[in-house]
């Protein structure tokens, strides 16, 4: 008879079941306190679903969990896609509505708006211990939102939230594993059958775990919405985004299955895993002479397959970039991705890594190893420049941009002496005059390395191009007059005009001025993919 409620709870909160059903789930839940807690525990999941869905680009689906205990049978996976309206704001048929909110307050059990004092629960064991937490952190139990505090033992079922970008929460388990959550995070603590394995469900954000040698039998277990990880003990890091999972070993190894191939491998250290619709892995990018030092952002483009280009610096929450439109990108083999037609590649939401980390510093360096396609591109004012890397919005408003106009490449720059599109007023009186500019080079048939830096205390900003020193002006000004909300932009503005086309094989951000030492060699270290290519 469960499957029978599974089967209705599942279509009731995907706004599927037919009205002449829903006395019968009424029914079920008030003759029953336990499916009358199943309801309560998977409405409230479901909406932190919903909300996470309605972050989704188009076209894009989550899969909704559902919890699985011993002895029941698995509840019909539902996929929610992004319909054209703002899920966050959408609602179910009334009777849907109306049929939870009865079912809810005839037995007693109220949503609760605010923050409880978390109590121990008697008689049931601690699964973890919450041994750190920093900034808004949120726990919810059987339905209640609950404000936990150091030492608070957690238990099966708890689900932790954690908001901001500077937030934390850590759960210390009895076996000396440890597991911290990082920014805007959720998450929910598990048990597997009798064998009581550690199990965590990752639903978005951050996780870092340290996992001490499991018992044989007793692997660990993170799932997320778009992988399943079997730990035996490592130390490993777990960002998930509404479009994919990335997986990052740091010692140790784990297998990791894609959820919707099946396709699963064995992770070892050094080594990134990316799943979403596949799953991709590749070998960390190696230092070889690179600096790391001031290092905030990190594209070197080995995803190989999907819409996802994964941010992999080690600073702060990935800032991963989303290619919606699937015709217009094309994977290089060996590592690089072609952009052929108009694609808007974007951040999901603005880059405030970049945007805190410049601001603080007063220095910027971004790089780029980039092919354009052609010379002709971006030559008058309404096609360009068109836009290599960006960091704006629209037309006239930005914090930095590297462009091209035919064959020269242009360097914007919005400084507290600038205007808010990072020129200059021209000094013969002639509109504005963009801050930097320098010939692409003979040879556009491979790829090109172009660098601009910007320090404030010396006021001069400066463009590479293949290691040497192209062009350099004295500008003035901090980044006091950056905007926090811009978006990290490759390819075209924010509104997809001003498009480029090209190869991109790295591009990079530092909250630093590199020296011209740096500059030549990074140049002489390369981007790495034709090596590669050659020597597969």
């Amino acid at each position: 008879m469960n499957e029978e409620f599974d089967n209705l709870l599942a279509d009731c909160l995907d706004a599927e079941q037919p009205e002449r059903e829903a006395p019968r789930l009424a029914e079920r839940i008030r003759r029953d306190p336990r499916l009358a807690r199943r309801f309560r525990e998977e409405l409230s999941m479901h909406i932190l679903m919903r909300e996470l869905a309605a972050e989704t680009l188009a076209g894009d689906t989550v899969v909704a969990p559902r919890r699985r205990q011993a002895g029941r049978p698995p509840v019909r996976p539902r996929a929610i896609p992004r319909p054209p309206v703002d899920l966050r704001s959408a609602t179910w048929p009334r009777w849907i509505t109306g049929v939870a909110a009865a079912i809810l307050l005839g037995l007693g059990f109220v949503l609760q708006t605010r923050m409880g004092k978390l109590t121990p629960i008697p008689g049931r064991p601690a699964t973890a211990e919450l041994s750190a937490m920093r900034g808004e952190v949120r726990l919810s139990r059987d339905g209640k939102t609950l404000r936990p505090s150091p030492r608070d033992a957690l238990h099966d079922g708890d689900a932790l939230q954690t908001a901001g970008p500077d937030a934390m929460a850590a759960a210390a388990f009895a076996d000396g594993t440890r597991v911290e959550w990082h920014g805007p995070a959720a998450a929910r603590l598990d048990s597997v059958g009798q064998s009581n394995a550690k199990r965590i469900y990752q639903t978005r954000g951050r996780l870092v775990a340290d996992v001490t040698r499991q018992p044989p039998g007793r692997e660990m277990q993170v799932d997320t919405p778009h992988a399943e990880l079997r730990v035996i003990g490592t130390r490993f890091e777990v960002d998930v985004s509404p479009e994919s999972t990335r997986v990052d070993m740091r010692t140790g190894q784990t297998r990791v299955t894609c959820k919707r191939t099946g396709q699963a491998e064995v992770l070892a250290a050094g080594y990134l895993a990316m799943v979403g619709k596949s799953l991709v892995v590749a070998a960390r990018p190696q230092v070889g002479g690179r600096t790391q030092t001031g290092l905030i952002a990190l594209y070197t483009f080995e995803e190989q397959a999907g819409g996802v280009v994964h941010d992999t610096a080690p600073f702060g929450m990935p800032l991963d970039l989303i290619i919606p439109n699937e015709a217009a990108r094309r994977w290089l083999p060996g590592g690089g991705l072609a952009i052929d037609s108009n694609a808007r590649v974007a951040s999901r939401g603005p880059a405030s890594k970049i945007f805190n980390a410049c601001r603080a510093s007063r220095e910027l360096t971004l790089e780029a190893w980039i092919k354009p396609a052609g010379i002709a591109q971006g030559a008058d004012n309404r096609t360009g420049p068109a836009r290599i890397v960006s960091v704006s919005r629209g037309g006239a408003s930005r914090n930095v941009t590297l462009a091209q106009r035919a064959d020269t490449l242009i360097v914007r720059v919005h400084t507290t002496n600038t205007d808010p599109d990072g020129q200059l007023q021209n000094p013969n009186g002639r509109g504005n005059i963009d801050i930097l500019e320098a010939p692409l080079g003979p040879d556009i048939a491979r790829p090109l390395h172009a660098v601009v830096t910007y320090a404030a205390a010396s006021g001069e900003a400066r463009l590479y191009v293949d290691g040497e020193q192209r062009a350099a002006r004295q500008l003035g000004g901090d980044f006091r007059t950056w905007q926090s909300g811009f978006r990290l932009l490759l390819a075209s503005e924010d509104d997809g005009e001003k498009w480029w086309l090209g190869e991109f094989h790295l591009v990079a951000i530092y909250s630093r001025a590199l020296s011209a030492a740096q500059v030549r060699a990074h140049y002489q270290a390369g981007h790495g993919h034709a090596s590669r290519a050659a020597a597969r």
